[in-house]
Formats: structure tokens, sequence, C-alpha cells
């Protein structure tokens, strides 16, 4: 959740929180894994309500995590989550999503009833699908039928992602059923939460008049959020660029020292993820929504899809930006390529071609010159980067 907040599986009854705890209502435990299916192959913790009437599987965070914003510069987000459904009754409903209150639900809560929210959830017993959800606070929340590809059912996996720009009009869902590959997604721009409205994280599932457990996991190998949304200002402090398109919150930084690169792009492409940057010597990738492009050299092939993480390094022009790609980039590369190699050249034969010194210093010129003007335009051309 904007790099404030993070929640990873553990061990036993323990759940890993960074920035921002949590709050159980049910019991707590960490499946074996097995090759059963996707979700149970893949990390996760399940939370799994008591078995009586009206009992809840509910995490909710103990703070704040976010808001519209309702001036320029403030406000605005990036929530991601993946869970699986693993124990459902006839009764009772379940929201996933931002909620505004971080005090605990009512115990015998309708997804009828649920306000000031934007998520995804589901009403046992009147929903086959899950449901887009929207309220302001007032009257009954907006629901929107996400259709059969995301049926409620057992043993599926979703990523939900929830994102709103800076004292933005609106809110984006996008929801992709990991099974099938399907994407659910839309632009909200009624029945939102008020721009002044703080969110924070909720997953809630009830039993509603049915005295058996229900049960759902949250699952999946960290992703490791570099950068999400930044605010104007913070932008500027980590030299972005003036139109970066992590300031409208559509681009993420992700570490792949958990990810094998090539299948991550792949799945991002999938997804509807259109602008791809690659940083091998950084150690991550940045994604964003759009226009399609891509930048960078690639990555080493493995030998493992993981790797241990390692510093942040400063990138070098000539590492990170492909001479496949032409254009400005490309000028730019071979200018700052023709730099580095003027240099090495100079100081490992200078004993050699001393005559030569000020005709090789004059060509070094000629290729900062050139280094520069690629530099500029390429400035101009890739602002969005």
């Amino acid at each position: 959740m904007n790099r404030i907040a993070n929640r990873s599986p553990s061990i036993t009854t323990t759940i890993t929180t960074e920035g921002l705890p949590v709050t159980n209502v049910g019991t707590v435990s960490h499946p074996t894994l097995a090759a059963t299916n996707l979700a149970a192959s893949m990390r996760r913790w399940r939370l799994t309500s008591a078995a009586v009437v009206d009992s809840v599987a509910e995490q909710r965070a103990s703070g704040w995590a976010c808001w519209r914003g309702n001036a320029a510069g403030l406000g605005g987000w990036t929530f991601v989550t993946r869970h699986s459904l693993t124990t459902l009754q006839t009764t009772g409903m379940g929201f996933f999503g931002l909620y505004g209150s971080i005090a605990a639900l009512a115990t015998n809560l309708t997804l009828a009833t649920v306000i000031n929210a934007v998520g995804i959830g589901f009403q046992r017993g009147t929903h086959a699908n899950w449901q887009l959800v929207t309220n302001d606070s007032t009257g009954a929340p907006t629901l929107t039928d996400m259709g059969a590809p995301f049926a409620v059912a057992l043993g599926g996996v979703l990523t939900l992602i929830i994102a709103a720009p800076p004292n933005g009009s609106s809110v984006w869902v996008r929801a992709v059923n990991e099974v099938t590959g399907a994407v659910f997604k839309q632009e909200i721009t009624a029945d939102l939460p008020a721009n002044t409205q703080f969110l924070s994280p909720r997953f809630y599932l009830n039993t509603g008049a049915t005295a058996a457990a229900v049960a759902y996991d949250c699952l999946g190998k960290p992703l490791i959020v570099r950068s999400g949304y930044r605010s104007p200002s913070h932008n500027r402090a980590v030299g972005g660029a003036p139109a970066s398109k992590h300031m409208m919150g559509t681009a993420f930084d992700i570490a792949m020292s958990n990810h094998d690169p090539v299948a991550f792009a792949e799945a991002a492409r999938a997804v509807g993820f259109l602008g791809f940057g690659t940083y091998p010597r950084s150690g991550f990738m940045h994604i964003d929504l759009g226009p399609a492009r891509s930048w960078g050299e690639p990555f080493p092939v493995r030998a493992t899809h993981f790797v241990p993480e390692t510093q942040p390094v400063r990138e070098v022009l000539a590492d990170s930006r492909t001479l496949k790609g032409g254009g400005a980039a490309g000028i730019a590369t071979v200018g700052a390529a023709g730099v580095e190699v003027a240099q090495e050249v100079t100081a490992e034969t200078q004993s050699a071609i001393l005559p030569l010194v000020p005709y090789i210093d004059t060509l070094r010129w000629v290729f900062i010159a050139v280094a520069l003007i690629g530099i500029a335009v390429t400035i101009h051309a890739r602002i969005d980067d």
C-alpha cells in the first residue's frame, strides 16, 4: 500500500506486517503447500471464522492508509492484494478493498449496507459473481457485476488493484483471475468516498445465519514495490521525469530479486501493462499503463528465478538504454558509450599512442557533444518514463 504498508505470510499464527499493524478477527494459520491447484501451491495465510451464526473472518488496519485528496498534490494511492476463498456457506457476505472505517464492522453486515468503500464483494444467495462495490457514505452501495469469469467460487486466485491519482475525480479498479487470466477493469467516477474521507484496507467474510465457519487466504510471493504513486514534491526529490506516470498512480517500479524478469513482464503484459523499463544494475523493472513502449537492457539470464537482494546502484545510461530502441535513446546510448570507450582506450594505451592524445581528446569531446544532444532529445521525447 503506497510503500507504507505491507503484509506477507509468516509461520503459525503470525502475519508479517510492515508500516501499518493489522487486527485479526478469527484464527490465523499457514496451510502447507500442495500441488493441488494454483492457490494451494502459493505461500499464504488463512483466516478462519468461528463456527457460529454471525461470526467473522476479518482483517483491518489499525490506522488510516490513504485518501483521494482535495487539493493539487494531495492524496492518491496504489493498493494491491491477492486472495482466495477457501470455505463458504450458503449465507453470509464478503468484502475486500478499502473502507472508510478502522473500527470493527458489524458481524451481521450485508453487502447492501457497506458504506464509504471501494472494493469487490458478494452476498451469498444473491450474487453468483463478484461485484464491484462503491459507496460515498449515503444510501446503498453501487454494485457492478464483474461477470462469469469472476464467479464466487472456492479455490480461485484473484489479484485486486485499486489506484487513484492525487486529487483525482476517479478511482481505477483492476481485477485478475489468476487461474484463467480473465481481466476486469473499470474507472469509477460516481458514488465514491468523499475526497476528504480517509480509507484503510479491509478484508471481511461473515457466516450470516449459518453456524459453520468461513475462511479465506491471502497469498502470493511478495511483490516488492520500490516506487508506486509519487507526489510532485517527492517525484522532484528523487529526480523523476516532470510528467512521470508515477504521479498519476499508474506506474510501478518492481524489484526483481524474487521474480523472473521475463515471466514477470509476460504476466504484466497479460493484465494490460504497456510501458516497460528494465534496470538490471539497480535490480528493478518499471511498468506502467501506457502508452506502449520499452527501454533498457535485458536482465541477465538466471539459473534460478530467485536471486539475493542487492543494494541499488545508480543506473549507467549506456547500460540502461538499448541500442536496439534507436531514436533519441539510441543516440544517447551511442554518445555515452563512446565517451566510456574513448576514456578506456586512452587509459589503457596512452603510453603507446602518446602523440595522438590531442586528437583522441578532441574525439572524446565530439562524443560528449553527441551524448548531450541525445540526452536532451531523450528527455523531451520520453518525459513520461
